[in-house]
């Protein structure tokens, strides 16, 4: 039998030193051995791996010893595929993980060709992250190397989540957590975000903690946590950017607590930067704030 070793790193990421591979026809498939070396600080103790492409998606369960023969169903479809370690502390019923604990590594691309399937070692940023399990009351660890996040990433999620994002992440696409069930979220300290796009936090109503934005964001969208229940939101200093837009924090009902960073001119737009926010105790201001834009 064929194996093919793989490592699932700390990180999200996923290597092999085999370089790209070959794991057969659709009628050897069988003979197609994963085998997975897992960083001792991944914590779950139930394994999946799944298979993603344009045509179908198949998640199946990886065996205690660690591996997997590769089926027959992932040969079928020709193309780019991508390959997703999950670990948990509880089995996948369905498409939601129950349990309190859940490892998602970063798509690992992979190619079929004729019935041939091969692994590339470099990989697709994150582009399928947003279809990967949605999990209940877990830690989400967006994977180092991933530079953005896209448009309805966890919309709608019912799940009960915190996040933490690395310092390559560099934008947070439109509506990417609307609505969902986000708790807390941690920025990179030093990192390269420069963009939140509108509505991206947009009605999250289970906050439990506030935001600490970091200085190195020089784009806000409007409506950027529109009708969130977020307690505060403070801007880490020297800021990047330059004036705040229309409806930047508007109907923030809970929001008692806003911080604005040392860098930052003013507000612009047609106004109501401010907005509904009944709740609001403290606003500070820089001393570098002195204008709003009208437009």
């Amino acid at each position: 039998m064929y194996q093919i070793n793989i490592k699932v790193n700390a990180d999200g990421t996923l290597s092999t030193l085999d370089g790209t591979l070959r794991l057969g026809t659709e009628q050897e498939v069988s003979r197609t051995k994963l085998v997975f070396e897992i960083d001792h600080t991944i914590e779950g103790t139930i394994h999946y791996v799944k298979f993603a492409h344009k045509k179908a998606t198949y998640l199946y369960r990886v065996s205690s010893s660690n591996s997997l023969i590769v089926p027959p169903n992932v040969c079928r479809y020709p193309g780019r595929w991508f390959i997703s370690f999950i670990s948990s502390d509880s089995t996948i019923s369905g498409s939601t993980i129950s349990g309190n604990y859940a490892y998602i590594s970063e798509p690992y691309e992979a190619v079929v060709v004729n019935g041939i399937f091969g692994i590339n070692n470099e990989s697709e940023e994150l582009k399928l992250l947003s279809n990967l399990i949605e999990g209940s009351n877990f830690d989400l660890v967006i994977p180092t190397r991933t530079r953005y996040i896209g448009q309805n990433f966890m919309y709608k999620s019912p799940s009960k989540f915190s996040i933490t994002l690395h310092e390559d992440l560099q934008t947070i696409g439109e509506r990417a957590f609307e609505e969902s069930n986000i708790q807390s979220i941690k920025f990179a300290s030093d990192g390269n975000l420069s963009a939140i796009y509108d509505y991206a936090f947009q009605k999250t109503n289970d906050w439990k903690s506030g935001v600490a934005i970091p200085r190195s964001l020089s784009s806000w969208g409007r409506y950027a946590f529109h009708n969130s229940n977020v307690p505060s939101i403070i801007f880490e200093s020297p800021s990047k950017i330059n004036t705040f837009p229309t409806y930047s924090f508007a109907y923030l009902q809970t929001l008692t607590y806003l911080e604005l960073p040392k860098g930052v001119a003013g507000f612009s737009g047609s106004g109501q930067t401010i907005s509904y926010c009944s709740s609001l105790k403290t606003l500070k201001l820089p001393n570098t704030f002195s204008l709003v834009i009208q437009v």
